[in-house]
């Protein structure tokens, strides 16, 4: 569906989880957001998260991971493979995290 997605949380199986919602108190993301547009076949990139256990943090960085996408969907759909655009996700490079709060 169009419109704009927030990453909720980071979990880290039963272990650490990102502090907080996905919106901070502006109603601005916390973590990472990307925009869908109609119609749109999007390749978000490959989300990379480190946990840095002692520093209580998650870094996070993007790859671009275009032609690996593009491989994956012609395998399955070559009409939609053709229409992929990659717009990588927008995240934050570093956020808190807390113990407990996977699954």
């Amino acid at each position: 569906q169009p419109g704009t997605y927030v990453l909720e949380r980071i979990n880290i199986g039963s272990g650490p989880t990102t502090a907080g919602s996905g919106l901070d108190t502006q109603n601005k993301p916390r973590f990472g957001s990307f925009v869908v547009r109609q119609g749109e076949v999007l390749n978000l990139g490959r989300l990379v998260v480190h946990m840095h256990w002692y520093d209580g943090f998650f870094s996070a960085k993007v790859e671009d991971n275009t032609a690996d996408a593009r491989k994956m969907l012609a395998a399955r759909d070559p009409a939609l493979a053709a229409r992929l655009q990659s717009r990588l996700l927008a995240v934050a490079p570093k956020f808190a995290f807390q113990m407990g709060g996977g699954r």
